[in-house]
């Protein structure tokens, strides 16, 4: 029995990170550049440039500011925004352009037709998991990472230790 106990503890956590196969060059300092749209509030009372703006800090906090963001008005690294795209299945997304697999500019935006009815925590969620495909990561199937594909289902909003982990392996920290 303590056999079989131990067996099933060691294999209970084998979900990991996943990556998309591109990465910053250098990103150490990543400039980011907040759409007007970005003032708009959802019906919960925020504004998604405060979403956005927790959801990078949660990103540098967990990543012990190996990783910065910091917001400019032009020459950015990162566009974000926000808009009503509809009933499309999707409730954020991201973008890269990127030659061979380093990434030179990137976008994530959240859809309003959904985050206009999600409270704080959940749209930050949704920002969060934009800002980790940004960064280099991919979807997983454990629902205790940031990663997970869908936001129905997905226990955290911020980075949990597989996602913070990928990062850090991806570059190096």
């Amino acid at each position: 029995m303590i056999f079989k106990l131990l067996f099933f503890s060691l294999i209970n956590h084998v979900w990991a990170y996943s990556y998309t196969g591109k990465k910053w060059n250098n990103p150490s300092t990543l400039k980011v550049y907040y759409d007007s749209s970005l003032n708009q509030t959802n019906n919960a009372g925020y504004t998604y440039a405060s979403i956005f703006s927790d959801a990078l800090y949660q990103w540098m906090d967990k990543l012990n500011y190996k990783i910065l963001f910091t917001q400019v008005s032009s020459g950015n690294d990162i566009f974000l925004h926000v808009s009503n795209w509809g009933n499309i299945g999707w409730d954020g997304q991201a973008d890269w352009y990127y030659n061979g697999n380093l990434i030179y500019y990137a976008a994530a935006r959240l859809n309003t037709y959904y985050s206009n009815g999600y409270q704080f925590n959940t749209a930050r969620g949704v920002a969060v998991h934009e800002i980790g495909h940004v960064l280099g990561l991919d979807h997983v199937s454990n629902t205790y990472a940031v990663m997970y594909h869908t936001t129905s289902g997905r226990v955290p909003t911020i980075p949990a230790t597989d996602d913070i982990n990928g990062v850090k392996n991806l570059y190096n920290f």
